[in-house]
């Protein structure tokens, strides 16, 4: 779902205009004495409060974290079943997401939808951890026209208030199960994403109370990450579970064709892709199977569908809704050329040359890259209709009875898994994003880049929504649910008895040490220049502040 022109990270610009800052980096860690100093003191487990190095309050990871009893006790083989299995037993759950609503997309809806199946079950406690962008002109850039907070109160209100009217099923007391923390952070206009202000927070130890610091999620752990400068989630959490959402090796790799330079770093920036996932989550949970290896991971879809469009799919199979016309058919994604546009304009060019005509289609999407897109489509004459973009619960779809989406950089579409949910006809490639909805009667596949087959494919459904075959059954509507996702999740994150922490490695502490270095104050800074985030300004008082709280 989406409505605004807003779009997503594009690691692949970090690799274009920091080349040459990417290589001074690397130069600089190399000759860095403090950097090397701080690995060395970490891995030899040293345990400092404090160390002035070139002016600079440094804290290690270590010292900032109080060594709770719940995270030795993670640490012992005979516990790790218990701790980790979230089936049984009352836990405490903190969700850190790295986007918010307003902001309607995938990465702020499902952390938000995730908390509240967890919270309305009654067994765990639920804190869900959001990015507060103070600044009104950033709040603008992200969220709907109008839409801006003076304070995180105003926004929380918002969130609550849209689950209550918008999101459908949920009643005051769901609405109200879980609580809000906030973290400080700011809105990078050219990645398109939010970061947080890691010299104003430490999430690792100021998040959460330490009474409530038991089991965190992480919604896409190397975005959390990426500018993280503080100490270790394991240290602190009993189970660190990240939640990978998003391919951004996928962005860099698109860029890594037309480069040769980039296709050079391209080794160096999956290493640290890794190493970040690795050093901070005892699972990595993939939603599909497009994701490269990662350590400790395991592939496994944890999203649901809205109930809104569960309910909507039973009510066509049940026919107390009239199925829309068939011929209508639709695409809706942000307006990038990655989000499936490309890949939806290179199939129509390629049609009249084969001798095949596509039937016409309306595209709703919003984003940086819509003008160019439309522009490309009236070039050529394409049979395209194009509109802004809309939430996919819009009354305005309602008369579409096929979905179109070539798209092939998703890990896990939310769009083609709400279209699914209303049992409309489903016309996807077949590809490993997609491996989850081939279970589904109503979803129809084509080879990739293939105009025959896509053609054939789009007959296929058209014929299937004719015969009154539009709908979802009671089966399929409970593998889409929430409730079963919840499931899914809390089997996927369970580790076997006896099995270690592979946080707890020396590998995996030493990981830290490097990610630790390169993200404070004289590398960080430069780093986050380099990236479009934004040097920290406040570095020595948040210090001193850490300092204090750790003595």
């Amino acid at each position: 779902s989406q409505t605004k022109t807003v779009f997503k990270p594009r690691i692949s610009i970090v690799m274009r205009y920091g080349k040459v800052t990417w290589i001074v980096v690397l130069l600089v860690l190399a000759r860095s004495r403090w950097a090397w100093q701080s690995l060395f003191v970490w891995t030899q487990g040293a345990n400092l409060h404090g160390r002035t190095l070139n002016g600079h309050v440094q804290l290690l990871p270590s010292c900032r974290l109080r060594q709770t009893s719940v995270k030795r006790q993670a640490q012992s083989d005979d516990s790790t079943e218990a701790l980790t299995d979230l089936r049984y037993g009352c836990r405490n759950i903190t969700i850190v997401s790295s986007a918010a609503l307003p902001w309607l997309t995938g990465t702020a809806i499902n952390p938000l939808l995730r908390a509240v199946y967890i919270a309305r079950r009654h067994q765990h406690k639920v804190i869900l951890a959001l990015p507060w962008i103070k600044d009104e002109g950033e709040q603008e850039l992200v969220f709907p026209s109008g839409i801006t907070f003076q304070t995180t109160q105003q926004q929380e209100q918002w969130i609550r208030r849209w689950l209550e009217e918008q999101a459908t099923g949920f009643s005051v007391a769901d609405a109200n199960s879980f609580e809000i923390a906030w973290y400080p952070a700011t809105y990078s206009s050219l990645l398109g994403t939010v970061f947080i202000r890691a010299s104003q927070m430490d999430m690792t130890s100021e998040l959460v109370p330490d009474n409530f610091a038991d089991v965190v999620i992480l919604e896409e752990p190397e975005h959390l990450n990426w500018v993280h400068h503080g100490g270790r989630w394991s240290d602190r959490f009993s189970h660190v579970i990240g939640i990978v959402h998003t391919n951004y090796r996928r962005y860099a790799e698109e860029d890594d064709q037309r480069d040769p330079l980039t296709s050079m770093l391209q080794p160096a920036f999956n290493c640290f892709f890794n190493v970040i996932c690795y050093e901070y989550a005892d699972v990595n949970i993939k939603l599909s199977g497009t994701i490269p290896p990662l350590t400790r991971d395991v592939t496994v879809n944890v999203h649901g569908a809205r109930q809104h469009f569960i309910d909507k799919g039973l009510a066509f199979a049940s026919g107390t809704l009239s199925a829309p016309t068939p011929s209508q058919a639709y695409f809706l994604a942000k307006a990038l050329k990655a989000k499936g546009y490309g890949e939806l304009l290179d199939l129509y060019e390629s049609a009249p040359d084969l001798g095949i005509t596509l039937p016409g289609l309306d595209a709703f999407g919003s984003g940086k890259e819509e003008n160019e897109i439309r522009a490309r489509a009236a070039e050529t004459g394409l049979p395209i209709v194009f509109h802004a973009g809309v939430d996919h619960a819009s009354t305005t779809l309602d008369k579409y009875s096929i979905f179109v989406n070539p798209s092939t950089s998703e890990v896990l579409c939310t769009a083609t898994m709400e279209a699914v949910a209303m049992g409309k006809a489903c016309v996807i490639a077949d590809h490993i994003s997609n491996s989850f909805f081939k279970m589904f009667n109503h979803t129809f596949f084509y080879k990739p880049g293939d105009v025959d087959d896509f053609a054939a494919a789009w007959h296929d459904a058209k014929e299937f929504v004719e015969a009154g075959n539009l709908g979802l059954s009671q089966e399929n509507a409970a593998v889409l649910s929430w409730d079963v996702a919840v499931e899914r999740l809390f089997e996927a994150a369970a580790m076997p008895a006896g099995a270690p922490r592979g946080t707890s490695g020396t590998l995996s502490h030493c990981s830290t040490s490097l990610h630790w270095c390169i993200t404070g104050p004289q590398l960080g800074d430069v780093l986050r220049d380099v990236v479009g985030v934004g040097a920290e300004k406040d570095w020595d008082r948040s210090k001193e502040k850490l300092r204090i709280a750790t003595i």
